[in-house]
């Protein structure tokens, strides 16, 4: 027998909040410490939902607008008997400027667009890609934080690294300016800076000169 037709696209949603069940956990991040964290990928969320979407009348779509001064997505809820639409939009939290951040950004908002609109029980999320974890924090629950990575831009970063030299030099401190270096190369990695102009011009002149005074030491 055929789905009883809907008047508005408020009834057809009502409806399909009711029939969503919670979806199978597909995926695992060991990212954290190692520890198994299981969620449910985007796919696996749609596959589950589209039956319903179906049943109900309804089609579901999101438009992405990065870019822009506020970076968001807007999910779009249209209701085939009606004629209406609903739309939910949500900021695209985007930490770095690459496209793996930003697809990863477009994924994770998807996820919590649709599980908000329909009240889909645990979901559940790994978010790590969009986090501001670093790959030494994700390695290891009880990896030391990098304080570093709360540097918001590149400009502060050069304020640091000449702020630090100016307190001592790579020739007069060359082990722990090696150690410092490391912490600036992953920042440097993680945000996507290293081929910043501003970041070449006053970092790496203080990086080619502590590689220049670390006896017996690997160049960077």
């Amino acid at each position: 027998m055929p789905a009883k037709k809907h008047e508005t696209v408020f009834s057809a949603l009502n409806a399909a909040q009711n029939d969503i069940t919670t979806p199978p956990k597909d995926g695992e991040n060991r990212a954290f410490g190692g520890k198994v964290h299981k969620y449910t990928t985007l796919g696996a969320l749609l596959d589950h939902i589209k039956p319903t979407l179906k049943k109900h009348g309804l089609v579901v779509y999101i438009r992405y607008q990065p870019g822009t001064p506020e970076d968001y997505a807007v999910l779009n809820i249209h209701h085939l008997d009606s004629g209406e639409t609903i739309e939910s939009e949500m900021a695209l939290l985007l930490e770095n400027r690459n496209n793996w951040a930003q697809g990863s950004s477009c994924t994770y908002t998807a996820r919590y667009l649709i599980e908000g609109m329909f009240m889909v029980p645990g979901v559940d999320d790994d978010g790590v890609a969009s986090s501001k974890v670093s790959a030494a924090e994700r390695g290891s629950a009880s990896a030391p934080q990098n304080p570093l990575m709360a540097i918001p831009n590149p400009q502060k970063m050069v304020e640091a690294i000449v702020n630090e030299a100016g307190k001592k030099s790579p020739e007069e401190d060359p082990q722990g300016w090696a150690d410092r270096i490391k912490l600036i190369d992953e920042v440097l990695e993680a945000k996507g800076w290293k081929d910043e102009a501003l970041i070449i011009a006053h970092y790496e002149p203080i990086k080619s000169a502590v590689n220049l005074h670390v006896q017996g030491k690997e160049a960077f």
